[in-house]
């Protein structure tokens, strides 16, 4: 089912926010889309199947409070671009204080996420004796951490790198510089612990972050030219000796030989 009112005017991108296991990625559709296509895309997109996904939906320009609509039909679909036109219509000419997105609601995964938490609070209180709930989590195993939903790693990510010194997030190197972390790498990484235990940890990060020691690899590239550098020097020193011999230039040959001796060189 498309939207006719859309049909007849021009066509638009409408850019969503869509939640893959409890973090953000984007997403954009058209405003002449259907039903199905639109279903399909957001299941997709959501690494979920069709039978499972459970959406609403909420527009970043709505107050926090703001209940979402519900998203599980034609009709659904067409209320969402008929709010989206009156919204975006609203807005022309208007100095926007925050950038119009559409947020797609997991209901699902809010649903599960409730449930757990719930479970999480009763055993913790059981273990306590009906007492203060502890967080019962080991951050120092990495099994224990992998088993975590990824919003849960995020908390586990930002406790371990928080620096007061820059107000966020930095990962220390061994020679005491800060690198800055930004919560969408921190948001990334978590996920990767999550897909990948075997490779990333709370210790060792994705590669694509870019975050590395600059001052043991500097060390390394330091030693690599170093080398370069000296077997170039001693196959010139040696090509002028050969020179000086077959020219008979005696002087030539003793101060090519006193300069190798002092460099370290032996005969």
């Amino acid at each position: 089912m498309r939207n006719p009112k859309l049909i007849e005017d021009d066509v638009i991108d409408i850019p969503l926010h869509v939640p893959v296991n409890g973090v953000l990625d984007t997403l954009t559709v058209r405003s002449d889309i259907s039903w199905g296509a639109f279903h399909s895309k957001i299941a997709k997109a959501m690494e979920t199947s069709l039978e499972n996904l459970s959406i609403a939906y909420k527009f970043s320009t709505n107050a926090k409070a703001d209940p979402p609509h519900k998203l599980d039909s034609a009709h659904n679909l067409f209320q969402l671009l008929e709010d989206v036109s009156e919204e975006l219509s609203g807005a022309a000419g208007k100095l926007q204080k925050k950038k119009f997105m559409v947020d797609i609601v997991d209901i699902w995964w809010n649903k599960t996420k409730a449930q757990s938490n719930k479970k999480e609070k009763a055993d913790d209180e059981d273990s306590n004796g009906g007492g203060k709930p502890a967080d019962a989590v080991n951050w120092d195993n990495d099994t224990d951490v992998a088993k975590l939903p990824s919003l849960k790693i995020v908390i586990g990510l930002q406790m371990k790198y928080a620096c007061t010194q820059h107000q966020g997030y930095c990962f220390i190197l061994k020679n005491g510089d800060h690198r800055k972390i930004p919560l969408s790498d921190i948001s990334h990484w978590a996920f990767m612990i999550n897909k990948f235990p075997k490779k990333y940890s709370l210790q060792t990060p994705p590669s694509v972050l870019k975050i590395k020691d600059y001052d043991a690899w500097e060390k390394e590239v330091h030693s690599i030219a170093t080398i370069t550098m000296t077997a170039l020097t001693q196959l010139d020193d040696y090509n002028h000796f050969l020179m000086a011999i077959s020219k008979g230039d005696i002087p030539c040959i003793q101060q090519i030989i006193n300069v190798a001796l002092h460099s370290g060189t032996s005969i």
